[in-house]
């Protein structure tokens, strides 16, 4: 807030910032902050910080001074998204216990899913019970909107009588040698929002692929006998809405510049960790490229080559 150093320094009980000189080096002065509570200010100007010490400084060396706005207001989770759930009303609302179930014609997810924020007041059997008979009468299929990590108790218990998350990746696995297979299967395992479909051997990959329309194929990249970039090029041709995710031993980041360019969506090395796979899955369903950091580098340099 812009005021004078006076109005500041007026401001008793008030959170400020001020500045003033606390010594001088090379002939300059040298200047230090502090933010806090404003207890006086006469001679001596007293403020008490946020650890509860307080700093005591002359009046005559500050410099500059400001009053400092009012904290935001702090808000629990489960406040949060009641609040977030008025931007999302449903044409039809009814509550379980503390649940909003919310209908708006199927228009947006969320304006048509139960939101599982409180208690429902009564056994989670019975409370999804009357979310599932409510969007019947709707004509809606029951969707929950459960925030984490809030509801995470709502997520288990749901996970464990059955419910999927609705917004799954469905991943094929296409061509990959046993340890690359195993490692792949491992990494993917227990992953809620991501279900395998199939795995799919070299003669029947796009078969399956046009089938099934996989959201992600993971495939590898083996030696450079141009097997692996052909294979990257027949999936992202039978189903361009498929993302390539490639899995390769290979250090040098021309063979990722080269899969980029028969259409995958990025590539993790083959001993990547479970957080890594998974991170990738997610991000090119999201639309982004996975890369690693040394093609980072001559992905920029071929571009920079471009230009000139």
């Amino acid at each position: 807030m812009s005021v004078s150093i006076d109005e500041a320094l007026a401001g008793i009980g008030r959170r400020v910032s001020v500045r003033r000189v606390v010594g001088s080096r090379d002939g300059r002065p040298l200047f230090s902050d502090v933010v806090g509570v404003l207890q006086s200010s006469g001679d001596d100007v007293v403020v008490r910080r946020r650890n509860r010490t307080t700093v005591s400084f002359p009046r005559a060396a500050v410099v500059a001074a400001k009053l400092v706005p009012a904290a935001g207001l702090l808000l629990a989770d489960r406040d949060l998204e009641e609040i977030a759930a008025l931007g999302w009303r449903g044409g039809d609302t009814e509550r379980v216990g503390d649940w909003l179930l919310r209908a708006a014609q199927g228009f947006t997810g969320r304006a048509n899913s139960v939101l599982t924020v409180g208690d429902p007041g009564v056994p989670f059997s019975e409370a999804v019970a009357r979310v599932v008979r409510w969007y019947g009468a709707h004509d809606l299929p029951p969707r929950f909107q459960v925030p984490m990590p809030h509801a995470s108790h709502v997520d288990a218990w749901l996970a464990e009588h059955g419910w999927r998350a609705h917004d799954e990746v469905r991943v094929l696995i296409a061509d990959l040698h046993a340890v690359a297979l195993r490692h792949v299967r491992t990494m993917l395992a227990g992953a809620r929002d991501i279900t395998v479909v199939a795995e799919a051997a070299p003669s029947h990959s796009a078969a399956l692929v046009v089938r099934l329309c996989p959201d992600v194929i993971i495939t590898e990249l083996g030696a450079a006998d141009g097997h692996g970039m052909a294979m990257i090029r027949t999936l992202s041709n039978v189903t361009p809405k498929s993302r390539v995710l490639v899995v390769s031993a290979r250090p040098e980041a021309e063979w990722l510049l080269e899969a980029l360019d028969a259409g995958a969506a990025g590539a993790v090395v083959a001993n990547a960790t479970r957080d890594e796979v998974l991170t990738a899955v997610r991000a090119i369903m999201n639309g982004q490229i996975v890369l690693r950091r040394s093609a980072i580098g001559a992905l920029t340099a071929r571009a920079h080559d471009d230009l000139e």
